[in-house]
């Protein structure tokens, strides 16, 4: 299975529910709960499912399975399936679950809150749904705490020009000099020119985007998703676009000059 590939496809569908606002979320989390709910589906919502993972259940519950049973060492990984008590007819799901999966009577939100600080890493204090009147609960937690191989440096906002600089004081610039940083344009079909940063941290690779303020930002996460997959594979078809072919100016998010 192209894992990265199926990602991308469903990051496409998990972009467009942040309405192009600014959010905070993973399309593997939400790809990982929906792998492990889909067998407990039957007839047309199977499909449905289907169609949305992009892969058929059984190949996206074995992957959901490795996922939480072999986490990368730099991001932890948790799922969680419960249930209120006396709700009868899922059992058999509930027993396919991988062992990782905590399970249990659907819980107050005190100890909701509790996961959600244990399992993100203090890094969201508050289960993003109220469980008082829920019947069944499922719920994934995907988090990491980045540490940069060579730290960025800080600089004056107006030292780096554009109109948004007017609105900050200090930003980060990349360090000069060094392998693990690097900046680029790339053309993409969907989004457009990308500038592209991709900074190397312990175990991982970290790429940001940014693109004309026009795009939606749903097609810019797309296009992002595509792109980090395209560098972690050495692609080919991730062809920089020469400075020399841009023209010189400031662009609301970038500025090209010469010296």
């Amino acid at each position: 299975m192209d894992l990265p590939g199926v990602m991308c496809r469903y990051a496409d569908r998990f972009a467009v529910l942040g309405r192009g606002e600014h959010h905070v979320g993973s399309p593997l989390g939400a790809w990982l709960m929906l792998a492990l709910a889909a067998p407990a589906a039957t007839g047309e919502l199977t499909d449905q499912i289907v169609e949305a993972l992009g892969v058929d259940v059984v190949s996206a519950h074995q992957v959901a399975t490795e996922l939480l049973g072999n986490p990368k060492p730099v991001v932890s990984a948790a799922a969680a399936a419960w249930t209120r008590e006396g709700l009868t007819g899922l059992d058999p799901w509930l027993e396919s679950l991988p062992v990782r999966v905590q399970t249990g009577p659907v819980p107050t939100q005190d100890q909701a809150d509790q996961w959600a600080q244990q399992y993100t890493n203090d890094l969201i204090d508050r289960f993003p749904l109220a469980t008082t009147h829920a019947l069944v609960v499922l719920a994934s937690a995907l988090a990491t705490r980045v540490k940069w191989t060579t730290p960025f440096d800080t600089a004056d906002a107006a030292d780096l020009r554009g109109p948004w600089s007017t609105t900050l004081t200090r930003v980060l610039r990349m360090p000069q000099d060094t392998h693990d940083h690097d900046a680029f344009f790339v053309n993409t079909q969907r989004a457009g020119l990308l500038g592209v940063h991709r900074a190397s941290a312990i175990g991982m690779d970290v790429t940001s985007v940014i693109a004309d303020p026009h795009v939606a930002p749903a097609t810019v996460l797309a296009a992002a998703h595509r792109v980090a997959v395209a560098q972690a594979r050495h692609s080919r078809n991730l062809g920089p676009v020469s400075l020399f072919d841009l023209p010189l100016a400031d662009h609301p998010h970038w500025s090209i000059t010469q010296e």
